[in-house]
């Protein structure tokens, strides 16, 4: 779609008929979708960069301390059950 946007031509000098507001308008809404497509990407790169961060995180504690994850995984499963037992 951008290829076809950029082969018109952009021959107004005063911007005052339709066709040439009409690919003023165009220009900048590719720009803008071309911005915040290079936000997103970079939202979803820094997203993926936390959450594996946390999965080592949490892997690492998991492996220090697997009695007391354990034992915190035993009272959320009894807590949960209780609670869905009482419906």
């Amino acid at each position: 779609m951008s290829e076809t946007l950029q082969q018109e031509p952009t021959t107004c000098i005063t911007g005052s008929n339709a066709a040439c507001r009409g690919a003023d308008l165009r220009t900048r809404l590719d720009d803008t979708l071309h911005d915040v497509r290079a936000q997103f990407g970079e939202l979803q790169d820094t997203s993926l960069r936390k959450a594996r961060e946390a999965m080592r995180s949490a892997d690492a504690s998991v492996h220090q301390h697997p009695y007391g994850v354990l034992a915190a995984v035993a009272v959320t499963g009894l807590l949960v059950g209780f609670l869905a037992a009482r419906r």
